[in-house]
């Protein structure tokens, strides 16, 4: 990247694709940035940064960035820390936008009563496994290999030679380092991104403690039931868990992989069944299953709903009871594993 030399390698077809974004963006008056609900730290950084390099291509433009079902509690802190200038919407859209630009999102449930909004314009910057988005964009700009929708950004704006100000590198460092796990799932190009990010005056600093909050009580109580209701599983050397909270899905499939756990999945349920699901990279080594491709996603539509991740992370929404989904997820791991996969009981205290 240093000196116009790029370290990276992208199809020419992906570079077509991002030349077509620009000249997409530089003819558009009204854009609208949609992400997916409680929307996580990358997807925040990412619709800042994409935001930023908007009205640097046409800063006649009306561009919002519109969350219909609000952010997550660390966004926020990632927003208040960094000192985000962003101006976030989150009532129904004033304005018929001439594009909307779907952000690390790549299945329709995901993007919640925002679906109601989409027009034949729409264009996907997305790092997950491929979903059922991509079939109504005209436009898509995906790679599942990436660790992060920032990366892609980042990627972006080297392609189109674009300034990045010190505070958008931050926020695109912010959203990797979150989705990245602190960067414990980084590969080369990850690596050359980062160094490209700092270049342009990146601090890793801000973004450390743009991530680091305190857990409320709310947050521990979720972790703890998260841990405690878990039924396990064990297959060779992986340990499998399956359990459901009623808030804060993420940060207790986080904790329970901290715990030990190679994959985790998360029952919840408000309107509809939610799936999150987490996987090591050991998971992934020793099975060559890829949970969002092999269980979730499958799962998800054969109780008509959609999921997307990418193999390490991960979620879907099922229209069916809760006892049903668990009771589902249950089949298809002994589908997979066969008699090898064993319940492990849990003893008590005397």
């Amino acid at each position: 990247m240093k000196n116009s030399k790029r370290y990276y390698v992208l199809s020419s077809e992906l570079v077509n694709d991002i030349k077509n974004l620009k000249n997409m963006i530089e003819s558009s008056e009204d854009i609208a940035i949609f992400t997916h609900s409680n929307a996580d730290p990358d997807a925040i950084t990412s619709s800042y940064a994409l935001w930023k390099l908007i009205k640097q291509l046409n800063p006649q433009s009306r561009c919002k960035v519109v969350l219909h079902e609000g952010m997550s509690r660390v966004s926020k802190n990632v927003i208040n820390t960094l000192g985000l200038d962003i101006n976030i919407f989150t009532e129904k859209l004033d304005i018929k936008p001439s594009i909307i630009i779907i952000v690390d999102t790549a299945s329709s449930t995901q993007l919640g009563n925002a679906i109601n909004h989409l027009n034949d314009k729409c264009i996907i910057i997305d790092h997950h496994t491929v979903g059922d988005l991509v079939n109504r964009c005209e436009l898509a700009i995906v790679i599942p290999t990436s660790k992060a929708t920032s990366e892609l950004i980042t990627y972006i704006y080297d392609i189109l030679n674009v300034d990045m100000s010190s505070d958008v590198a931050t926020a695109l460092l912010t959203g990797i380092m979150f989705d990245s796990r602190h960067l414990s799932l980084a590969d080369k190009d990850l690596m050359y991104v980062i160094l490209f990010l700092l270049e342009k005056g990146a601090s890793l600093q801000k973004s450390k403690r743009a991530l680091h909050r305190e857990m409320d009580i709310s947050e521990k109580i979720a972790r703890i039931k998260a841990s405690l209701r878990a039924t396990v599983f064990r297959y060779n050397d992986l340990l499998i868990a399956l359990t459901c909270v009623g808030a804060h899905e993420a940060s207790a499939a986080n904790a329970m992989i901290e715990l030990g756990y190679d994959a985790v999945f998360i029952i919840s349920s408000n309107d509809i069944t939610r799936i999150t699901f987490r996987a090591t990279q050991k998971f992934l080594k020793l099975t060559k299953i890829s949970i969002a491709k092999d269980i979730v996603e499958p799962i998800a539509k054969s109780f008509k709903g959609s999921g997307g991740g990418h193999e390490l992370a991960g979620g879907a929404h099922c229209y069916a009871p809760m006892r049903e989904v668990y009771l589902k997820i249950i089949q298809m791991l002994r589908n997979k594993f066969g008699e090898n996969l064993r319940e492990i009981s849990i003893d008590k205290c005397p």
